[in-house]
C-alpha cells in the first residue's frame, strides 16, 4: 500500500473521490459498496477508484469495498462521530441535571445522540432500581 506524501497529494486524492467517500462514509454501518456501484458514484473513472484503493483510504474485499480502517477513524475523529460513548462521559450526563443537559448541548449534539443518552439513562435508571 503507498503513502501519501504531503498534504496536498492527500487532499487531492481525497477531493477526487470526495463523492464516494461522503456516500461510503454516510453509508458504512449499514451498506456494503460494491465495485460497480462505486465506479458509477465515480462516472466510471476506473483510475480515481484504483488510486483510493492503492493508497488505502479503501479497502476491497472480493466485490465489497469499505473505507479503509485509519480513514474511517480520522473522518469518525475529525467529524467527531463516532457512535462509541465512553463510561465516563455516560456517567457524567447522566448525573447532570436533564434540563440543563438539554440547554447546554442542545446546540451543538444531533438529535440521535440525545435519543441515545436518554435511552442510556432510562437503562442506567432501571438497572439501579433492580
Amino acid at each position: 500500500m503507498a503513502t501519501y506524501q504531503s498534504i496536498r497529494e492527500l487532499t487531492r486524492g481525497l477531493q477526487q473521490g470526495a463523492k464516494l467517500l461522503n456516500d461510503m462514509f454516510v453509508k458504512r454501518k449499514t451498506v456494503a459498496i460494491r465495485y460497480d456501484d462505486a465506479l458509477a458514484t465515480l462516472d466510471g473513472d476506473e483510475n480515481k477508484l484504483r488510486h483510493l484503493i492503492h493508497f488505502g483510504v479503501i479497502v476491497a474485499t472480493g466485490d465489497t469495498l469499505e473505507l479503509g480502517e485509519v480513514y474511517q477513524r480520522f473522518f469518525e475523529e475529525v467529524l467527531a462521530v463516532n457512535e462509541d460513548i465512553n463510561v465516563a462521559t455516560t456517567r457524567r450526563v447522566l448525573s447532570s441535571d436533564n434540563r440543563s443537559l438539554h440547554d447546554s448541548i442542545s446546540g451543538f449534539l444531533p438529535l440521535w445522540l440525545l435519543v441515545q443518552l436518554r435511552q442510556r439513562r432510562c437503562l442506567a435508571i432501571g438497572s439501579l432500581a433492580a
